[in-house]
């Protein structure tokens, strides 16, 4: 565990070393501000959060891939990818600290944006299921994006490429439910059940659902196994 922990400081030391961070948190927090208050006053309604949590669910899907990109492209580019081989270190540690690292990251972002609820709170009378289900939507599906882009970022070369495809990969994830009327009977259902939006609706309405949990712990377990294999399979070619 304290292996984990000193991967995840370092990862997010140097993470926060760069100007990426500071420009996409700027941009995710303006723009959740921006809708919150055009959602509010087009509504004048206090339960307004599920509506500003599926658009903050957008944002995230845009920001997180600029984050992502330089996680294991970066080590290829600077050479510490052979530090951390030397280093008595797991692959599990490496991957889970970075992981951490990113998700904390992340999680700041969402933290920036709690002056939100918290003006409904003291200008109105919102559900507070509302509010609590809207954010662990969001905490939930970082969690499940940020393992993606970590996975497409341990495959690729180049920062461009690691951002674009771990794009691809989370649009998929997101319109997938769109796709389903393309198909039938079985694929049909598979892409309805593969489909992220579809595992938000009722958390954000502060209704916990445990097939909707699952699916967002599942994703962010089998990609950052695959994170882990890609790591692997990078240590035998190098």
């Amino acid at each position: 565990m304290m292996a984990i922990l000193r991967v995840a400081s370092m990862e997010f030391r140097r993470l926060w070393s760069s100007t990426m961070p500071y420009l996409t948190g700027a941009i995710f927090v303006g723009l959740s501000g921006y809708f919150f208050c055009m959602l509010l006053f087009a509504s004048h309604h206090a339960d307004v959060m599920p509506g500003v949590a599926s658009s903050m669910l957008f944002f995230l899907l845009v920001v997180i891939p600029f984050l992502t990109m330089r996680i294991f492209v970066e080590d290829s580019t600077l050479g510490t990818d052979v530090l951390l081989q030397t280093l008595p270190l797991h692959v599990y540690d490496i991957v889970l600290g970075k992981y951490l690292s990113l998700l904390a990251t992340v999680l700041l972002f969402l933290l920036a944006t709690f002056p939100l609820p918290l003006a409904l709170v003291v200008l109105g009378d919102p559900d507070l299921g509302f509010l609590m289900g809207s954010y662990l939507s969001l905490i939930l599906f970082s969690s499940a994006v940020s393992a993606i882009g970590l996975w497409v970022s341990s495959l690729s070369r180049h920062y461009v490429v690691a951002a674009l495809v771990a794009f691809g990969v989370l649009m998929f994830f997101w319109l997938s439910g769109a796709m389903s009327g393309l198909f039938h009977g079985f694929f049909a259902k598979l892409f309805e059940k593969v489909a992220m939006p579809n595992h938000v609706t009722l958390l954000q309405q502060g209704i916990l659902v445990t097939e909707d949990v699952a699916y967002f712990l599942v994703l962010t377990f089998f990609f950052l196994s695959m994170t882990c294999l890609s790591v692997v399979f990078r240590r035998e070619s190098a």
